[in-house]
Formats: structure tokens, sequence, C-alpha cells
């Protein structure tokens, strides 16, 4: 399998039917948070039914990179675009750019996410009176 997890590939599969992978040719989509995981996914599943993507992410560039060498194996146009989409200024040049290089936008993936981690405790916590 490739570098994006199995359950990403399945959760892709399972919404990408043969009517919606036609009404995707041709199509201009916005993915957020698009350089790896579920948004490379569906960058690579709509680049395959046709669609060419704007990527937008973080700071990812080696996993944006990849996502585009993955879009353009496929046959399609990819656009990368870093930035954090907190702030509306970055909003706006995502979309200018799509309409730019795309000649606009027809589809908008939401998919960007803030991943954190933490340790675990090594002892159970303790309850007062206990």
């Amino acid at each position: 399998m490739s570098s994006f997890s199995s359950i990403s590939c399945w959760i892709v599969r399972s919404h990408c039917s043969a009517q919606a992978a036609r009404s995707r040719q041709g199509r201009k989509a916005v993915i957020t948070g698009g350089d790896s995981g579920i948004g490379r996914a569906v960058a690579l599943a709509y680049a395959r039914e046709g669609a060419d993507v704007l990527i937008s992410y973080l700071d990812e560039q080696e996993d944006a990179k990849e996502t585009q060498r993955l879009v353009i194996e496929a046959g399609r146009k990819a656009v990368l675009i870093s930035g954090d989409i907190q702030h509306a200024a970055h909003c706006r040049e995502i979309i200018d750019r799509a309409v730019s290089e795309l000649g606009g936008v027809d589809i908008l993936v939401n998919n960007a996410a803030h991943q954190a981690s933490f340790k675990t405790s090594q002892t159970s916590p303790t309850r007062s009176g206990s």
C-alpha cells in the first residue's frame, strides 16, 4: 500500500461511486490539509477521477511535494500553497490561487485539523478519600 493509511483508502473508496467519480471529471478542488493522511487520499482519488487540485497545507513541505507528485502522476494538475488557514488573508489567498491557477473552485474539502500527542501518566490518578 502507498504512504497513506489503509483507513484513509477505505474512507475515500466508500464515498467514490462511479457516478460521483464522473461528476469530478474536469472539476477543480481545493483540499485543506491535503498533504497527508485523509487529505492526501482525497486529493489522489479526485485526481484519478479527473479533477485538478489545490493542496493547502501548514508547513509539511516534503509531504506536500509527495502528494503533488502523486496527483501529477495521475495525470492532473496539483498546486501547492502553505500557510495557516486560521488567518482570513491566507484563506483568501488559497481561493485566489485556485481561481488563477486552476480556473475556479468547484469542490472544497475542509480537511485541515490540529494534531496533538500526549504522554500518558505512568501511575493511575488517585481519588481523595480513597
